[in-house]
Protein backbone atom coordinates (compact mmCIF):
# COMPACT_ATOMS: atom_id res chain seq x y z
CA UNK A 1 0.00 0.00 0.00
CA UNK A 2 1.20 3.58 -1.14
CA UNK A 3 2.13 5.72 1.74
CA UNK A 4 0.43 9.20 2.20
CA UNK A 5 2.78 12.29 1.87
CA UNK A 6 3.30 13.34 5.56
CA UNK A 7 1.82 16.57 6.33
CA UNK A 8 4.35 20.25 5.38
CA UNK A 9 2.99 21.56 9.07
CA UNK A 10 1.01 20.25 11.81
CA UNK A 11 -1.19 22.24 13.68
CA UNK A 12 -2.37 22.32 17.27
CA UNK A 13 -5.34 24.69 18.37
CA UNK A 14 -6.60 25.76 20.87
CA UNK A 15 -10.15 26.96 19.58
CA UNK A 16 -11.54 28.03 23.15
CA UNK A 17 -8.13 30.06 23.84
CA UNK A 18 -7.98 31.13 20.48
CA UNK A 19 -4.39 29.92 20.51
CA UNK A 20 -1.77 27.39 17.85
CA UNK A 21 1.01 25.81 18.09
CA UNK A 22 2.52 25.33 14.45
CA UNK A 23 5.27 23.15 13.72
CA UNK A 24 6.59 23.05 9.94
CA UNK A 25 7.79 20.34 7.90
CA UNK A 26 9.85 21.68 5.18
CA UNK A 27 12.23 18.32 5.15
CA UNK A 28 11.34 17.73 1.21
CA UNK A 29 13.18 21.41 0.47
CA UNK A 30 16.51 19.48 1.92
CA UNK A 31 16.27 16.13 0.44
CA UNK A 32 15.52 17.59 -2.84
CA UNK A 33 18.58 19.53 -2.53
CA UNK A 34 20.37 16.16 -1.83
CA UNK A 35 19.19 14.63 -4.54
CA UNK A 36 20.35 17.18 -6.87
CA UNK A 37 23.45 17.13 -5.68
CA UNK A 38 23.95 13.24 -5.92
CA UNK A 39 22.97 14.20 -10.02
CA UNK A 40 25.43 16.84 -10.26
CA UNK A 41 28.48 14.94 -8.31
CA UNK A 42 27.37 11.72 -10.54
CA UNK A 43 27.86 14.25 -13.90
CA UNK A 44 31.04 15.63 -12.39
CA UNK A 45 34.26 14.27 -14.71
CA UNK A 46 36.69 16.30 -12.53
CA UNK A 47 39.39 14.67 -10.31
CA UNK A 48 37.25 13.80 -7.05
CA UNK A 49 37.61 15.44 -4.12
CA UNK A 50 36.82 18.85 -5.81
CA UNK A 51 34.90 21.73 -3.77
CA UNK A 52 31.80 19.49 -4.77
CA UNK A 53 32.53 17.01 -2.24
CA UNK A 54 33.22 19.46 0.17
CA UNK A 55 29.91 21.26 -0.36
CA UNK A 56 28.22 17.87 -0.10
CA UNK A 57 29.23 17.06 2.88
CA UNK A 58 28.22 20.27 4.34
CA UNK A 59 24.47 19.83 2.94
CA UNK A 60 24.43 15.67 4.03
CA UNK A 61 25.53 17.26 7.78
CA UNK A 62 22.75 20.33 7.61
CA UNK A 63 19.76 17.63 6.27
CA UNK A 64 20.54 15.31 8.84
CA UNK A 65 20.65 17.31 11.73
CA UNK A 66 17.10 19.23 10.43
CA UNK A 67 15.86 15.81 10.12
CA UNK A 68 16.69 15.01 13.81
CA UNK A 69 15.65 18.23 15.05
CA UNK A 70 11.77 18.10 13.32
CA UNK A 71 11.49 14.45 14.75
CA UNK A 72 12.36 15.55 17.95
CA UNK A 73 10.14 18.72 17.59
CA UNK A 74 7.39 16.79 16.55
CA UNK A 75 7.84 14.73 19.53
CA UNK A 76 7.58 17.77 21.59
CA UNK A 77 4.52 18.49 20.09
CA UNK A 78 2.75 15.26 20.39
CA UNK A 79 3.72 14.62 24.08
CA UNK A 80 2.02 18.34 24.37
CA UNK A 81 -1.16 17.45 22.98
CA UNK A 82 -1.64 14.50 25.38
CA UNK A 83 -0.16 15.76 28.42
CA UNK A 84 0.26 19.93 28.02
CA UNK A 85 3.86 19.30 29.47
CA UNK A 86 6.58 20.51 27.11
CA UNK A 87 9.41 17.88 27.00
CA UNK A 88 12.63 18.46 25.16
CA UNK A 89 15.03 15.53 23.93
CA UNK A 90 18.03 16.71 24.79
CA UNK A 91 22.30 15.59 23.64
CA UNK A 92 25.17 16.12 23.72
CA UNK A 93 26.32 15.79 20.51
CA UNK A 94 25.07 15.00 16.52
CA UNK A 95 25.65 11.13 16.71
CA UNK A 96 24.31 11.04 20.00
CA UNK A 97 20.85 12.35 18.77
CA UNK A 98 21.18 9.38 15.73
CA UNK A 99 21.66 6.59 17.59
CA UNK A 100 19.39 7.54 20.31
CA UNK A 101 16.65 9.85 19.36
CA UNK A 102 14.29 6.76 18.50
CA UNK A 103 15.10 4.67 21.60
CA UNK A 104 13.62 7.97 23.76
CA UNK A 105 10.76 8.39 21.37
CA UNK A 106 9.43 5.18 21.91
CA UNK A 107 10.77 4.54 25.63
CA UNK A 108 12.94 2.05 24.71
CA UNK A 109 10.39 -0.11 22.74
CA UNK A 110 12.62 0.14 19.39
CA UNK A 111 16.05 1.58 18.68
CA UNK A 112 18.31 1.99 15.77
CA UNK A 113 20.30 -0.21 14.61
CA UNK A 114 23.92 1.40 14.28
CA UNK A 115 25.80 -1.73 12.76
CA UNK A 116 23.79 -0.74 9.78
CA UNK A 117 25.77 0.29 6.96
CA UNK A 118 23.73 3.24 6.67
CA UNK A 119 24.05 3.78 9.83
CA UNK A 120 27.78 3.74 9.78
CA UNK A 121 27.44 6.17 7.01
CA UNK A 122 25.62 8.87 8.72
CA UNK A 123 27.93 8.69 11.59
CA UNK A 124 31.12 8.87 9.46
CA UNK A 125 29.27 11.57 7.81
CA UNK A 126 29.15 13.28 10.92
CA UNK A 127 32.91 12.66 11.96
CA UNK A 128 33.96 14.12 8.81
CA UNK A 129 31.86 17.00 8.78
CA UNK A 130 33.29 18.01 12.44
CA UNK A 131 37.00 17.42 11.15
CA UNK A 132 36.38 20.02 7.89
CA UNK A 133 34.55 22.45 10.06
CA UNK A 134 36.99 22.90 12.87
CA UNK A 135 40.14 21.59 11.28
CA UNK A 136 43.09 22.77 12.68
CA UNK A 137 47.29 22.23 12.16
CA UNK A 138 48.67 21.11 15.54
CA UNK A 139 52.14 21.02 15.93
CA UNK A 140 53.27 17.19 16.08
CA UNK A 141 56.74 15.52 16.60
CA UNK A 142 57.90 14.04 12.85
CA UNK A 143 57.51 10.14 12.15
CA UNK A 144 60.60 9.90 10.48
CA UNK A 145 64.16 9.98 11.79
CA UNK A 146 66.21 13.49 10.74
CA UNK A 147 69.43 13.01 9.65
CA UNK A 148 72.22 13.48 12.10
CA UNK A 149 74.39 16.75 11.05
CA UNK A 150 76.98 16.21 13.50
CA UNK A 151 76.17 19.72 14.44
CA UNK A 152 78.42 21.21 17.55
CA UNK A 153 78.03 24.30 19.84
CA UNK A 154 82.02 26.02 20.26
CA UNK A 155 82.61 29.23 21.62
CA UNK A 156 78.76 29.88 21.93
CA UNK A 157 78.54 29.69 17.99
CA UNK A 158 76.68 26.70 16.56
CA UNK A 159 78.83 24.59 14.03
CA UNK A 160 77.68 22.77 11.07
CA UNK A 161 80.43 20.59 9.09
CA UNK A 162 80.38 22.18 5.28
CA UNK A 163 79.95 19.05 3.83
CA UNK A 164 76.39 18.69 6.09
CA UNK A 165 75.06 22.38 5.39
CA UNK A 166 72.70 21.24 2.48
CA UNK A 167 70.62 18.11 3.97
CA UNK A 168 68.19 16.76 2.31
CA UNK A 169 65.56 14.90 4.31
CA UNK A 170 61.78 13.51 3.62
CA UNK A 171 59.06 14.45 6.01
CA UNK A 172 56.30 12.22 6.11
CA UNK A 173 52.97 14.29 6.49
CA UNK A 174 49.27 12.78 6.78
CA UNK A 175 46.34 13.89 4.32
CA UNK A 176 44.15 16.56 4.55
CA UNK A 177 40.64 16.01 5.92
CA UNK A 178 39.61 18.26 3.15
CA UNK A 179 41.54 16.03 0.76
CA UNK A 180 39.89 12.38 1.76
CA UNK A 181 36.87 12.86 0.66
CA UNK A 182 35.71 11.09 -2.51
CA UNK A 183 32.73 11.39 -5.16
CA UNK A 184 31.63 7.92 -4.04
CA UNK A 185 31.57 8.41 -0.40
CA UNK A 186 29.65 11.20 -1.12
CA UNK A 187 26.63 8.85 -2.90
CA UNK A 188 27.19 6.30 -0.10
CA UNK A 189 26.41 9.49 2.48
CA UNK A 190 23.81 10.70 0.17
CA UNK A 191 21.90 7.31 -0.67
CA UNK A 192 22.23 6.59 3.26
CA UNK A 193 20.82 9.91 4.23
CA UNK A 194 17.45 8.94 1.72
CA UNK A 195 16.82 5.39 3.34
CA UNK A 196 17.17 6.96 6.87
CA UNK A 197 14.74 9.33 5.42
CA UNK A 198 12.30 7.05 3.98
CA UNK A 199 12.68 4.40 6.75
CA UNK A 200 13.18 6.15 10.13
CA UNK A 201 12.22 9.85 9.42
CA UNK A 202 9.03 9.58 7.13
CA UNK A 203 6.70 7.15 9.08
CA UNK A 204 7.23 9.05 12.28
CA UNK A 205 6.51 12.47 10.95
CA UNK A 206 2.84 10.66 9.36
CA UNK A 207 1.79 8.23 11.52
CA UNK A 208 3.71 9.73 15.13
CA UNK A 209 5.27 5.52 15.08
CA UNK A 210 8.09 3.70 13.86
CA UNK A 211 8.07 0.62 11.93
CA UNK A 212 10.68 -2.25 12.78
CA UNK A 213 12.87 -2.42 9.83
CA UNK A 214 16.35 -3.49 8.99
CA UNK A 215 17.30 0.47 10.46
CA UNK A 216 14.57 0.27 13.38
CA UNK A 217 14.88 -2.69 15.49
CA UNK A 218 13.25 -3.81 18.84
CA UNK A 219 14.85 -2.44 21.67
CA UNK A 220 17.98 -5.12 22.82
CA UNK A 221 18.39 -5.48 26.84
Amino acid sequence: MERPHYPNFEILWNITGKSAYVLTNDIERYYMRINDAISDIGKDKKEESSYLAFAFIALAAATLEYTLNLMASCYSLNVFKKTERWIRLEYKCVSDKLLGIVKDITKGHYQIYKHHVNIQNLLFLITTRNKLMHNTEAVKIAKNKMPDINAQVIDGYLVIPEEKAIVEAIIKTTDNIVDTITYKRCIEIGKSLIAFKDKVAVPYLTYHEFEENDMVIAHIG
